[in-house]
């Protein structure tokens, strides 16, 4: 079950996808490293949007803000764990 809007993810290669989502709440406040995704998911924060500024290439201790996006990549199965991990904060 895919709960993101597919205008939100772009193949970038098969089998590679990029994704947008909004900080999962658990997450806001802490810093890219705490936020550990990429060993959780498998998906690597590729930028962080705010809407004052994107910051591309971000530094682990960026702290994630609440009202910020993540841009992320990932496998479909990276994706899937994602979703079954955070659903319900990013819907």
């Amino acid at each position: 079950l895919n709960l993101l809007n597919r205008a939100n993810i772009l193949m970038v290669a098969e089998g590679l996808d990029l994704l947008k989502i909004k900080v999962p709440e658990s997450l806001a406040g802490e810093t890219i490293a705490e936020a550990d995704l990429r060993n959780k998911t498998g998906c690597t924060i590729v930028a962080v949007k705010t809407p004052e500024k994107t910051f591309t290439n971000p530094a682990p201790d960026l702290v994630l803000p609440e009202n910020a996006e993540l841009v992320l990549i990932g496998t479909k199965e990276a994706e899937d764990k994602l979703l079954d991990q955070y659903a319900n904060e990013i819907t």
